[in-house]
């Protein structure tokens, strides 16, 4: 990397990383990124924006986290991750990321990046896989407006259910 870069010493990349480098700042950075990105011309041949999904990545992790926990799926009883949950738009624009630990269900943030979407994109329609689904999120999905549609695996085992009889 040094030697890519001219005139910028490890003392200056310091004090930008100190005193510039926040939560809210990327936040910032990244909305106008994915702005940016909503206006070019070939992002609408992907989609409208409209449309969003999300998922989550597991990585292990060496060092001590209050996010990481043993995933024993993946990488044994030994070792421990951290999951990366990102929401992505129709556009293939990340809106939102957030470390999450493994140990309890995806679902939990499903409404996370949805609601703290601070972009231009108007998210109406939200796909997840089987982690990001519970009844709960299909209720909170229908009171706040979206249309939640998961993709539930062995969808024959599962309960389903219907608001009105006579649909």
């Amino acid at each position: 990397m040094s030697t890519s870069v001219n005139d910028i010493s490890v003392d200056m990349l310091r004090h930008v990383l100190q005193f510039y480098v926040r939560e809210d700042t990327i936040k910032a950075a990244s909305a106008e990124i994915v702005n940016q990105h909503h206006q070019l011309p070939f992002s609408q041949v992907h989609g409208s924006g409209q449309l969003s999904s999300s998922d989550a990545q597991r990585f292990r992790i060496r060092a001590d986290s209050l996010l990481a926990a043993y995933y024993p799926v993946i990488y044994g009883y030994y070792e421990k991750a951290i999951g990366i949950y990102t929401h992505v738009s129709d556009q293939y624009s990340v809106y939102s990321i957030k470390a999450i630990s493994c140990n309890p269900r995806e679902a939990l943030y499903v409404l996370d990046g949805i609601l703290e979407n601070n972009t231009i994109l108007k998210i109406r329609e939200h796909t997840t896989d089987t982690h990001g689904y519970t009844e709960i999120i299909f209720a909170l999905c229908y009171l706040l407006g979206y249309y939640f549609m998961p993709r539930i695996k062995d969808l024959k085992d599962q309960q389903l259910y219907r608001v009105d009889r006579t649909g």
